[in-house]
């Protein structure tokens, strides 16, 4: 059994540890309190004003955000192929990816990964005529990949509230 990941912070890999892992999987000392604002490319004094709004001590000292979009109008729809995209969700992403960038983050240093291929054909034209490099994929697309700053994109919110227990 893995016993211990060195991969990210301990507040991430948490989750991991107590859902599959029995509470059993740890950090390695090397990772386990990293946060971005301890990479060499991060100018803290970057952080715009807005950022300083939405998150108190701004996204460069963040280890996990999660944004629940419950209530705010942003739903999910199928494109002709038959995969869900959300447009309120990507803007979201496209504001917090640009936020990383500003911040000193090369766009070789962020992925962004979602479950749904709509989204990702929705986040790619959004977000790849300003940051070229940017990899933007499937879950399954990126699967063993690693980058400093991973931004999930999961989609589903739908107009029934989760009634039907998704979204």
């Amino acid at each position: 059994m893995l016993e211990v990941q060195y991969r990210m912070h301990k507040d991430i890999a948490e989750w991991a540890s107590t859902a599959m892992y029995h509470g059993k999987l740890q950090s390695h000392e090397s990772v386990r309190s990293r946060k971005l604002v301890d990479l060499p490319q991060i100018n803290s004094t970057a952080t715009s004003a807005e950022n300083e709004q939405q998150h108190n001590e701004g996204i460069e000292h963040t280890t996990l955000m999660l944004i629940d979009t419950t209530g705010c109008d942003m739903h999910e729809s199928t494109n002709d192929a038959g995969s869900r995209y959300n447009e309120g969700e990507a803007g979201i992403v496209v504001s917090h990816v640009n936020s990383l960038i500003s911040l000193g983050l090369s766009a070789q240093d962020i992925a962004v990964i979602t479950p749904y291929n709509g989204q990702v054909e929705l986040l790619r034209k959004l977000l790849l005529p300003s940051i070229p490099k940017l990899e933007i994929r499937s879950v399954d697309g990126f699967q063993g990949g690693e980058r400093e700053a991973v931004v999930l994109s999961l989609v589903r919110s739908s107009d029934r509230g989760g009634r039907d227990g998704i979204g």
